[in-house]
Protein backbone atom coordinates (compact mmCIF):
# COMPACT_ATOMS: atom_id res chain seq x y z
CA UNK A 1 0.00 0.00 0.00
CA UNK A 2 2.92 2.60 1.02
CA UNK A 3 4.53 1.95 -2.41
CA UNK A 4 1.42 2.18 -4.34
CA UNK A 5 0.47 5.06 -3.01
CA UNK A 6 4.12 6.84 -4.06
CA UNK A 7 3.19 5.84 -7.33
CA UNK A 8 -0.44 7.32 -7.00
CA UNK A 9 1.18 10.70 -5.44
CA UNK A 10 4.19 11.00 -7.44
CA UNK A 11 4.60 9.15 -10.77
CA UNK A 12 1.06 8.91 -12.37
CA UNK A 13 1.05 10.31 -15.80
CA UNK A 14 -2.55 11.72 -14.28
CA UNK A 15 -4.00 12.31 -10.99
CA UNK A 16 -6.76 9.90 -9.86
CA UNK A 17 -8.54 11.30 -6.70
CA UNK A 18 -10.07 7.88 -5.68
CA UNK A 19 -6.74 6.00 -6.06
CA UNK A 20 -5.07 8.33 -3.96
CA UNK A 21 -7.72 8.45 -1.53
CA UNK A 22 -8.31 4.32 -1.16
CA UNK A 23 -4.67 4.31 -1.37
CA UNK A 24 -3.80 6.74 1.94
CA UNK A 25 -6.52 5.47 3.84
CA UNK A 26 -5.48 2.14 4.14
CA UNK A 27 -1.82 3.75 4.76
CA UNK A 28 -2.79 5.44 7.59
CA UNK A 29 -4.74 2.18 8.58
CA UNK A 30 -2.08 0.05 8.48
CA UNK A 31 0.16 2.58 10.46
CA UNK A 32 -2.11 2.46 13.34
CA UNK A 33 -1.61 -1.14 12.97
CA UNK A 34 2.02 -1.25 13.20
CA UNK A 35 1.86 1.56 15.86
CA UNK A 36 -0.20 -0.45 18.08
CA UNK A 37 1.52 -3.34 17.88
CA UNK A 38 4.74 -1.53 19.10
CA UNK A 39 2.92 0.20 21.80
CA UNK A 40 2.42 -3.20 23.64
CA UNK A 41 5.51 -5.23 22.16
CA UNK A 42 9.05 -4.27 21.31
CA UNK A 43 9.15 -6.18 17.90
CA UNK A 44 6.34 -6.76 15.49
CA UNK A 45 5.92 -10.59 15.47
CA UNK A 46 7.10 -11.07 19.02
CA UNK A 47 10.96 -11.45 18.46
CA UNK A 48 12.86 -9.37 16.30
CA UNK A 49 12.54 -10.97 12.77
CA UNK A 50 12.29 -9.94 8.77
CA UNK A 51 8.83 -8.10 9.73
CA UNK A 52 10.57 -5.52 11.82
CA UNK A 53 13.37 -4.89 9.29
CA UNK A 54 11.18 -5.05 6.32
CA UNK A 55 9.00 -1.98 7.71
CA UNK A 56 11.92 -0.30 9.25
CA UNK A 57 12.26 2.46 6.34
Amino acid sequence: MFCQLNHFKKFAPKEIPYAIQRHEKETLRLYGVLDQQLANHEFLGGDYSIADIATYP
